[in-house]
């Protein structure tokens, strides 16, 4: 019987737009090599981005007014991931890979995207969610969504204060937190409706803390798993998906590591030593196939068997050299029966081992007479090697000036850019020059300080953090760029609060 599949994720800031891209078969080379770019409009899109995932999660938080600090290792976003095997499909609903969903399929995935909701929707809505999609166009079907977690509900750290209504804190300056007379640790609990928080760790608090995801887990099989036929899966799990590429690749290992670990044992005792009773079914010489209500047994027996394995593994030793004892002697015993037989068989081999002596001092001659040939072939090949390594170094040399002419390239480029930037954002900041621009829409200003992240963006990624810096920060009209426009003039910088530098 298939088992159910709900993993989840968390991603920071800074892959938004390369897992939008692959989320939603962006028009670029994807990583996944299960993608078929033929059955993309297979796919079922319950929420799809306009602009990307970049600008939606953006939007989502403007428009629920969340709060919450930004890190660049903080979690800023999560997935989730809804599937089984194959083979549930093709058994329950008579999908075939490369055809259309059947219409008992697509509403499985409506009760899916339902039961998503519940769990990780904004007051069990879609207000948080970026992206959610069947993918049909992989090996195996699967419903991926991303969003952010947003919570109304947190708590805050209640800290300890002297006398004079001062946070005491430690030798370092830490604060002090709180607690009461029992030695808990005292929080103050928040809801707030109208500005909720961006925090993954509060988001899971509120829904089970620890044991959220298997709780998770359990609602998921109640409201549809076995109304399909699935199963729970492994109870008190409490993993995170990382990729479905990578989860699946790691239960199939850890499958096997887990089958071998509790098999071989059994199948290495041999009768005399131990004798092990299973309640199974043989489906493979030296293989058992065991019931999940006699696993705990077989596990005990299992770990009897690892605690006697000393003892066992020195009778097993003993019991073999007995009985490479007994073989020598019933191999003498027929050796003296058959005396006669043997000194035939002799005989015959030797005459083998000579008519092979003789083909060995032919093949001899001839290896003599090919020596010589071989050895003038390896000098010219020698002589060819030299002139290859030669060359070799030629070309490295060409492309090592090549490679170089590139770096100083790519590096010009994103300087004109980083200047290109600059000068945009003088329209928003600029309050000296005359070229910022009073009244502008908020669209028109996300869109300036989204050229400036996506070309910081950019410039870190391939190795030029200053000029990523130097566009975040600053805002100003480069000196080339100035003497384009107008006359040589002193030159203003601005920061991007509008302060002139």
């Amino acid at each position: 019987m298939s088992s159910q599949v709900v993993r989840i994720q968390g991603f920071t800031k800074g892959s938004l737009s390369g897992i939008g891209q692959e989320a939603e078969r962006g028009n670029v080379e994807h990583r996944n090599i299960d993608i078929d770019p033929n059955r993309k409009e297979m796919n079922m899109y319950f929420k799809q981005t306009e602009h990307g995932f970049y600008h939606e999660w953006n939007d989502i938080k403007t428009a629920l007014n969340v709060q919450g600090k930004e890190t660049k290792k903080g979690i800023a976003f999560e997935g989730m991931v809804i599937t089984a095997d194959k083979e549930f499909y093709k058994e329950r609903f008579g999908w075939e890979q490369g055809k259309p969903m059947t219409p008992d399929m697509v509403k499985y995935w409506k009760e899916c995207y339902e039961y998503a909701k519940q769990e990780i929707g904004y007051k069990g809505t879609d207000k948080n969610i970026i992206s959610a999609v069947v993918h049909a166009d992989e090996t195996t079907p699967h419903l991926q969504l991303y969003y952010l977690p947003i919570t109304e509900k947190w708590q805050e750290k209640v800290y300890a204060k002297g006398e004079d209504g001062k946070v005491l804190r430690t030798e370092r300056g830490t604060p002090i937190q709180a607690k009461d007379e029992n030695g808990k640790t005292l929080y103050n609990q928040v809801e707030n409706d109208n500005s909720p928080k961006l925090a993954r760790s509060e988001f899971w608090r509120v829904r089970g803390g620890q044991n959220s995801y298997s709780q998770m887990q359990d609602r998921f099989h109640e409201q549809i798993g076995k109304q399909y036929g699935l199963e729970r899966g492994e109870v008190g799990s409490d993993k995170q998906h990382r990729t479905k590429n990578q989860w699946e690749q790691e239960q199939l290992t850890a499958e096997k590591e887990r089958l071998t670990a509790e098999v071989t044992p059994y199948r290495e005792l041999k009768q005399g030593i131990e004798e092990v009773e299973t309640p199974g079914k043989t489906v493979l010489p030296g293989i058992v196939a065991v019931k999940k209500k006699d696993l705990s047994a077989l596990k005990e027996q299992a770990k009897a068997y690892s605690i006697n394995r000393d003892e066992i593994e020195s009778v097993r030793e003993r019991t073999a050299t007995v009985t490479v004892r007994e073989n020598r002697a019933d191999q003498r015993e027929r050796t003296l029966d058959n005396r006669e037989n043997e000194l035939a068989a002799q005989q015959q081999n030797l005459q083998q081992m000579y008519q092979r002596q003789l083909n060995l001092n032919q093949l001899l001659e001839r290896s003599e007479k090919d020596r010589d040939r071989y050895k003038t072939e390896n000098e010219v090949l020698k002589h060819e090697n030299g002139s290859l390594k030669a060359e070799i170094e030629r070309v490295r040399e060409t492309l090592t000036k090549q490679i170089d002419s590139l770096k100083k390239t790519v590096r010009g480029a994103y300087e004109s850019l980083t200047n290109t930037v600059k000068a945009v954002g003088m329209l928003k900041y600029d309050k000296e020059d005359g070229y910022g621009i009073d009244n502008l829409t908020k669209k028109q200003e996300k869109l300036i300080d989204g050229i400036a992240e996506y070309g910081s963006h950019w410039a870190k990624t391939d190795g030029f953090p200053e000029l990523a810096e130097d566009m975040q920060k600053h805002v100003g009209i480069s000196k080339g760029l100035r003497e384009t426009i107008e006359p040589p003039k002193i030159e203003h910088h601005h920061d991007r609060g509008g302060r002139s530098m």
